[in-house]
């Protein structure tokens, strides 16, 4: 029999004094996450919360982040696929960070039929890309391969945290 495929899902740790970034994309931050539009490269930007800078920071539009040179490294090393990175300078440092796109797909949810708090994310498996690292249509989750989480989790990077998505919880709004 053959094993079921599981996917996850990337999260921010919430560690304690993290760094937030200042978000100043000119275009929808939405549509800097997925790859839709182009925006002022570098991105300018600087620390607005926070002090720790670990290998995941995210942007304060909470959707965008960027990666350090550590992570960029284990992703190339790797070849894990479905994401690049647009350059990013951050004021008064100068340790090295990159915005990062996912750019893999996959089909849409399957919404549930009935309206609140549900237990676990589904989609249609055929519909995903393949890629490493995927966004589901319609959602700006960041969904990751089985072997994606195999490989971050054994890189002990900073400020990841990575939960299998059967087990998010997450809101429908039910079947209209």
């Amino acid at each position: 029999m053959e094993k079921e495929l599981e996917f996850y899902s990337l999260f921010s740790a919430q560690k304690s004094k993290e760094a937030v970034l200042k978000s100043n994309f000119s275009s929808d931050f939405f549509d800097v996450f997925s790859d839709k539009v182009n925006f002022e490269i570098p991105v300018l930007t600087e620390i607005v919360l926070g002090k720790t800078m670990y290998d995941k920071i995210d942007f304060n539009d909470g959707i965008n982040f960027v990666i350090s040179e550590q992570f960029l490294k284990i992703l190339t090393e790797n070849k894990l696929t479905g994401w690049k990175t647009y350059p990013v300078i951050i004021k008064n440092t100068d340790k090295n960070y990159y915005g990062f796109q996912i750019i893999g797909k996959s089909g849409p949810l399957k919404e549930k039929k009935q309206k609140g708090f549900h237990i676990g994310y589904e989609f249609n498996k055929t519909s995903w890309d393949g890629n490493d690292f995927f966004t589901p249509e319609k959602t700006h989750l960041r969904f990751l391969s089985e072997r994606a989480k195999e490989v971050l989790n054994c890189e002990k990077l900073t400020n990841i945290e990575i939960e299998n998505i059967k087990t998010i919880e997450n809101y429908s709004f039910g079947e209209e």
